[in-house]
């Protein structure tokens, strides 16, 4: 003897009824189905585009952490500072020696003038003595 499920009723329409049941079941099945593979395709593309986004971000947080370190360092503004001081230093020591100099150059030009002056008197009591006037005198300027 074969054995059957039992059925909801006894009657042969019964039967059908439940096979065509199980027909739409399977049909809503495969259809649910379906739709959780597209589901899952799309679910695995949205994940892949949120991964290179999330790559994005990353980089681009990388470079802005980069530039604010950039822009908060000031160690090159300090080294200018440092150089601005030392040209300002160095301005001053040229300065003090373009005065020495001035002042060397000075006290030669008044020994020369003087130089001259004596040699004058003294070359024109020669010429009236009958000694030739030497014309050639070398006068030393210098100007800064």
């Amino acid at each position: 003897m074969i054995r059957r499920p039992p059925r909801s009723t006894l009657s042969s329409s019964s039967a059908a009824s439940d096979v065509y049941k199980r027909q739409t079941k399977l049909r809503e099945l495969s259809t649910s189905q379906e739709l959780h593979n597209q589901a899952s395709g799309t679910v695995g593309g949205l994940s892949n585009d949120l991964n290179h986004i999330t790559e994005m971000l990353e980089r681009t947080k990388d470079e802005i952490n980069e530039r604010e370190a950039k822009i908060s360092d000031n160690s090159p503004l300090m080294q200018i500072k440092d150089a601005v001081v030392k040209v300002r230093t160095e301005i001053k020591q040229m300065s003090l020696r373009i005065g020495v100099l001035q002042h060397t150059v000075l006290h030669y030009n008044l020994r020369m003038t003087r130089e001259k002056k004596e040699n004058r008197t003294k070359y024109s009591a020669d010429a009236e003595d009958g000694e030739p006037e030497d014309d050639d005198d070398h006068e030393f300027s210098f100007r800064l």
